[in-house]
């Protein structure tokens, strides 16, 4: 307790037992109290002020620190996609594109194979290598024991890429990864059944 307190409460005091107290000092004491207290709220209000506006700068950074990385990383997680989107449209184009070479090459073998007057499969003279007939629409030929033939339909080899990325990426189950489309719909189901001859045994799942 300060002098100033002490002072007053012993003239407040000294008042309740009848003994001469000068009001003057009581008026005084009473008011240098009151200032004292008036002095400490505020200084106490300004002390909350000041706590309630750094909180709410520090709000308002964390809020904005928030927005900043949530804008890095939608905006990167978008650049990222859009550039495997687009990765994704050259591989399948690149596969629609070898899968037209590849028809036409073996076109032009069965044609080369006729105009010299090759023997076909199943001819005892037909040697290592040999047509499987004369149709180029859909050409094939035996190659040391392989067979290479194309029925034009790029459509195979990437419908069975799909089916094939969903079994590499699998979840923590061990089940193929279930890829969906807008609206819920199971890509898979979309799709037909792959069809796995189209590719060597070591490109199966």
């Amino acid at each position: 307790m300060s002098s100033i307190r002490a002072r007053l409460a012993a003239l407040r005091n000294d008042a309740r037992e009848g003994a001469n107290v000068d009001a003057a000092e009581l008026v005084a004491l009473q008011t240098q109290v009151a200032a004292e207290d008036q002095i400490a709220e505020l200084a106490a209000e300004g002390e909350r002020n000041r706590a309630a506006e750094k909180a709410e700068r520090e709000r308002l950074a964390a809020i904005a620190t928030a927005q900043e990385i949530a804008r890095e990383l939608a905006v990167n997680s978008d650049a990222a996609m859009n550039a495997a989107y687009d990765k994704l449209v050259d591989a399948i184009e690149d596969v629609i594109k070898t899968s037209d070479s590849r028809h036409a090459d073996l076109v032009e073998a069965v044609k080369t194979l006729a105009a010299a007057g090759a023997p076909l499969r199943g001819d005892d003279a037909a040697g290592t290598v040999a047509a499987h007939n004369a149709d180029t629409t859909r050409p094939a030929l035996t190659v040391d024991g392989k067979v290479h033939a194309s029925l034009d339909q790029p459509g195979d080899f990437i419908n069975a890429a799909i089916s094939t990325a969903t079994y590499r990426f699998k979840n923590p189950t061990g089940a193929p990864r279930r890829i969906y489309v807008y609206g819920g719909s199971f890509l898979g189901n979309m799709l037909p059944t792959p069809n796995w001859g189209v590719l060597p045994e070591d490109r199966r799942p």
